[in-house]
Formats: C-alpha cells, structure tokens, sequence
C-alpha cells in the first residue's frame, strides 16, 4: 500500500497535465486517447476520470482557456498571437495572408488632401453640399478590405476611427489659396495694424485665429 499512494500521485499528476490543458489534442478525446498520450492503461484512466468533479469544469472555463489559448498562440502562417497584433504590423500580416502579386491600388497616397463625406457621422461641423469644409491630410492607410485610412487636421490632430476611400474627397488647395470666415469675433488696432479674430468657416473654435484686416476679400 506504501508504493501505491506515490504511483497514485504520480497518475493524478500525469492525466491532470493533460486532461486540464485545453492544447492538448487528447484532453477531449476520451480514453482511449487519454490513456495512449499519458502512458497508462485505460483501466487507470477510467478509474482516474470517473473520480473527476465533472461539474466543477465548466463549459465557459474551457472557452475562456481556448480562447487565451488561441490569441497568445503564434499563427503558423501570419507569424503573429493575435494578442500581439499591432497596428502596425497589419501591412505586414495581409501580405503574407493574401501575397504581394497584386500591388494593392490605394486611391489616396500618405500626405494627400481631403475631405470627408457628409454622410460619415463626426464630432466636426461645416460642411459643402455633399463634403466637409474642413480639409484633412492622409496621416496612415490600411490593406484592410475595404481600404481605410487614418486623417489628421491641420493641427496635426489625429481623428478618431478610420475613414473608407467612398467617404474621402481628394482636393488641391494652393498654400495661397482662400479660407472662407463664418463671422469676425473681435478687432483690435486701426488703419494697417487693424486686425481680426475669426472664426473659420467649416472649423472648430480651435482654429479661430488673428489675422489682418487687409487679408480679407
């Protein structure tokens, strides 16, 4: 009885590493399985399964176990654990899922001038018939499907969420090109030391601003 108790350690210790361990193939393939991946007979196996509180296992254990399991686990193909996706790995990551063959054909390129759709729901106001009045800069794009893209205002100001190419207008406006004033707020100085604070039309009250009263047409 002394050499059975360590034997009986050792058998409990031996299933429960893999019958507990939701990577295991053999920890749902019943006992034969079991019995073949741990080395013991299957009488050893029945006996130990059947001493097992079954109801203390719960279903929702076993998935919250699968699905930690799976996002820290490296994809054989992306070479990423879903967990540890960055940002700025997702070029990298739709390469190696789709290839290069195809060069992917973005409408919009790093740097360009933008504006966005009426019909996208943001926290800007001002808008042309169908497009913002503010303009925006492509900050990052996205092989994602669709396409998407990252805009910045002109104050460097990162928007939130990403924006569609049907959402973006791409527009040229020269350094000397002008801004239309929604009302003058204030004025200050006379003659040609006179100026204006306004509020830019289609822009928040961020972007109000001084400016020469000769400057305006």
């Amino acid at each position: 009885m002394e050499n059975e108790k360590p034997h009986l350690r050792q058998v409990d210790r031996i299933l429960k590493d893999i019958y507990y361990d939701v990577k295991y193939p053999a920890s749902f393939g019943g006992i034969a399985n079991l019995s073949k991946a741990s080395n013991l007979s299957q009488q050893e196996t029945r006996r130990w399964l059947e001493g097992q509180d079954t109801d203390s296992y719960k279903y929702s254990d076993v998935l919250d176990n699968v699905l930690n399991s799976y996002n820290n686990t490296v994809h054989s193909i992306t070479g990423f654990a879903p967990a540890k996706v960055r940002e700025q790995d997702e070029s990298l990551i739709f390469h190696k899922l789709y290839g290069s063959k195809n060069k992917i054909k973005y409408k919009f390129n790093i740097g360009d001038q933008v504006r966005i759709s009426k019909t996208v729901k943001t926290f800007r106001r001002g808008y042309l018939p169908n497009w913002s009045e503010e303009i925006f800069t492509i900050r990052k794009r996205f092989p994602s499907n669709p396409l998407t893209y990252i805009l910045e205002d002109i104050e460097h100001e990162i928007l939130r969420g990403r924006f569609y190419e049907p959402e973006l207008q791409k527009v040229t406006k020269k350094a000397n090109a002008f801004w239309r004033i929604e009302k003058i707020l204030k004025t200050r100085g006379k003659g040609k030391e006179k100026e204006h604070f306004v509020k830019w039309k289609g822009f928040d009250n961020r972007f109000n601003s001084w400016i020469k009263a000769e400057w305006m047409k």
